[in-house]
């Protein structure tokens, strides 16, 4: 069997990360589908019904404008998960470029790149980020930009690494020897045979973007109302949790079980990936 094709076999046979990716599939379909099946829209207020308790009608209750709480939760799941995909796989592709072209050049090349993000890595990512979303401005296109600007480094340095070690081997040689360019070289030969690690990274990056969303939304600079998302619905239940605990605690829930989820299927995708793991 071929490489992609063994790694597949493997991840099947992992329960606890096939039953994540089932659980991620579930939530993807109801983001997509529970929305357009409501009778209600996620911004429709009702100024007569707020704060009410789960019922047959509001399935989560609503809030303190009357809004149903079911169909927020989905809206909302939309733009999580929307931010959390583009925030991984843009500064990804961004840190693949970077670090291919890094580790390939060297010399001078690399020394400047590498020292760049040495400086970048000292302060934490978080900070990067709100400065930049104070300039851009709020929303979830803002988000993934501040996000792609800052999470670049560190895939960039994983590549990078990998790229030093694959650089001489008899292929690269051999491509060289026929004339093949660096850029061909560099994303012909080289990157393709990062990406069993760089796909891993994206998994783990995906929960790490919908977290970053969540908090950004929960302190005001992420999404704004009327528009919705996990944690600005987070944020909203905190303002109301010691009367409606559950305005809080059903944002808060969805985001921990589906970062838990893509953890767990980035840790099967390490496992099915690493042919030194696959025996475990």
């Amino acid at each position: 069997m071929s490489y992609w094709r063994k790694a597949a076999v493997t991840l099947g046979r992992n329960p606890v990360a096939m039953g994540s990716l089932a659980f991620i599939a579930l939530i993807v379909a109801f983001a997509l589908v529970a929305p357009a099946l409501s009778p209600y829209r996620y911004d429709q207020t009702d100024l007569l019904s707020p704060n009410q308790p789960p019922s047959p009608e509001h399935l989560f209750g609503t809030d303190n404008l009357g809004r149903d709480l079911w169909t927020r939760i989905w809206v909302g799941g939309r733009v999580s998960l929307l931010v959390g995909l583009l925030g991984a796989i843009v500064p990804s592709a961004l840190g693949v470029v970077v670090g291919g072209v890094s580790g390939y050049m060297g010399g001078k090349v690399d020394m400047v790149i590498m020292r760049l993000i040495d400086v970048g890595l000292c302060i934490p990512q978080l900070v990067y980020v709100i400065l930049l979303m104070i300039y851009l401005g709020s929303g979830p296109f803002a988000i993934v930009t501040a996000l792609a600007l800052t999470a670049w480094m560190g895939p960039a340095r994983t590549v990078r690494g990998l790229i030093l070690s694959l650089r001489e081997q008899e292929f690269v040689l051999a491509a060289r020897a026929i004339g093949a360019s660096a850029w061909r070289t560099i994303f012909v030969h080289l990157i393709p045979n990062t990406l069993g690690i760089v796909v891993v990274g994206v998994t783990m990056m995906i929960p790490a973007a919908i977290f970053a969303e969540a908090y950004l939304s929960f302190i005001g600079l992420g999404v704004q109302p009327p528009m919705t998302s996990w944690g600005q619905l987070a944020n909203a239940g905190v303002q109301t949790f010691r009367l409606y605990p559950l305005q809080f605690f059903v944002p808060a829930v969805f985001i921990s079980v589906t970062v838990l989820a893509f953890n767990l299927v980035g840790d099967g995708l390490r496992d099915a990936l690493d042919p030194r793991l696959r025996g475990r």
